[in-house]
């Protein structure tokens, strides 16, 4: 084939380029009304795809043909002077199996997932935010809401518990392709809800998903102390809730030897001040990009 039969079919497999700050737009057309879990061959075959992309191989039009074949499409997406990958189910397909962005020339391996987007309010937000200003490699989002109902009857799509997901296969992925990357998880809580102890004063809680926290996570907590003071946790020291020690996410990357896994619960006024506020997301930023390595 020559080089102009090959550019025709590189614009038929792979979407032109769609204006800049579209990410959250791109996201929430991608909103599924229900969740449909996968087989297991086809998310063996998504990992493996998870890992072409991981490996920089987004814009392959032999791996954006197989991500087509399995029923989702991938859009080149700039944001100021960076080029990232979106992958997201069809239209025709909308089976709530999530939302992915990969970065086109990464610096760092590290990657970031938001797996309740809507039940945590402004996480989804936060985490295209840090995705589009930060160095990581790759970011996986929920696209159906963590409970939601069909015919009256209420089903639940708990992303960081549920198994066979999509974001399970981006997680052995990551873990297969950046065994000393860190996966920060990102979640939720409301300090209101709990009226006494300490959790009801913080405004992050940190952790490794485990009754141990790691090396990395105890400088994160102390990086982000000089940002909220007091007001950052580290799990279990400091508080004994909100650890995410039931996490399956966390749990499957233990198994498989990564110890990268990082747990964040954000309180709701520090979620909404960060979503806004470039200076503050640009410091918490730095705390976890700097003080995790």
């Amino acid at each position: 084939m020559n080089r102009a039969g090959f550019a025709i079919l590189f614009a038929i497999l792979f979407n032109n380029d769609v204006q800049a700050g579209e990410l959250k737009s791109l996201w929430q057309e991608s909103r599924a009304a229900h969740y449909q879990p996968a087989a297991a061959q086809e998310l063996a075959r998504a990992e493996e795809l998870f890992m072409d992309m991981f490996a920089g191989q987004g814009t392959n039009p032999e791996v954006t043909a197989r991500w087509r074949a399995l029923g989702f499409t991938t859009t080149s997406v700039t944001e100021g002077k960076r080029r990232f990958v979106v992958v997201r189910e069809a239209a025709t397909r909308r089976d709530g199996r999530g939302f992915f962005v990969f970065r086109e020339h990464p610096r760092r391996d590290d990657a970031l997932q938001a797996p309740h987007a809507y039940a945590d309010l402004y996480t989804g937000t936060i985490a295209l935010k840090l995705m589009r200003s930060g160095r990581f490699l790759g970011l996986a989002m929920n696209t159906v809401p963590r409970r939601y109902e069909v015919d009256g009857k209420t089903f639940g799509a708990d992303m960081a518990h549920l198994e066979g997901t999509y974001m399970i296969a981006f997680s052995h992925a990551y873990a297969r392709s950046k065994p000393s990357g860190r996966l920060f998880q990102l979640h939720g809580f409301s300090a209101k809800k709990r009226s006494e102890g300490p959790t009801s004063q913080a405004q992050l809680i940190i952790s490794s998903g485990t009754k141990r926290s790691s090396s990395h996570v105890q400088r994160i907590v102390s990086c982000l102390r000089d940002l909220v003071g007091d007001k950052a946790k580290l799990y279990p020291r400091d508080v004994r809730e909100l650890g995410g020690t039931y996490n399956r996410i966390g749990s499957k990357l233990r198994a498989l030897g990564h110890n990268g896994f990082v747990h964040i619960e954000m309180e709701y006024e520090f979620r909404r001040a960060l979503s806004k506020d470039r200076a503050l997301r640009g410091r918490f930023l730095d705390c976890l990009q700097s003080a995790a390595h």
